[in-house]
C-alpha cells in the first residue's frame, strides 16, 4: 500500500513549494494568526503551563457547548491556583 501512495518527484517537489509559500505567507503577516504563534512562544509545549494549556484545548474541542466551556475553563483555572499539593 505505501508504494501505491507514492508520488512522483515533481508532485512531491510542487507540494514543498506550495506548502512553503503558505507557511512563509503566514509568517509576514502581521500579527501572526492572531497572537497565537506569539502565544506558543510565551507557553511552549515544553513547559507545564503550554501542557496543560494544550490539554485544556483539546479537552474544549468535545464540549458540546459554551456554558460547559466556560465551567470546564473555571475548573481548571481554579485547580491551577490552589494551594500546592503536599
Amino acid at each position: 500500500m505505501l508504494a501505491q501512495a507514492a508520488r512522483p518527484a515533481a508532485a512531491e517537489a510542487r507540494i514543498d513549494r506550495l506548502a512553503t509559500g503558505l507557511i512563509e505567507a503566514i509568517r509576514r503577516r502581521t500579527g501572526g494568526l492572531g497572537g497565537i504563534e506569539d502565544f506558543l512562544h510565551a507557553y511552549s509545549l515544553s513547559t507545564k503551563e503550554g501542557l496543560a494549556l494544550m490539554v485544556l484545548a483539546e479537552a474544549l474541542l468535545r464540549v458540546p457547548d459554551t456554558v460547559t466551556a466556560d465551567r470546564l475553563i473555571e475548573d481548571k483555572l481554579a485547580i491551577g491556583t490552589g494551594p500546592p499539593p503536599n
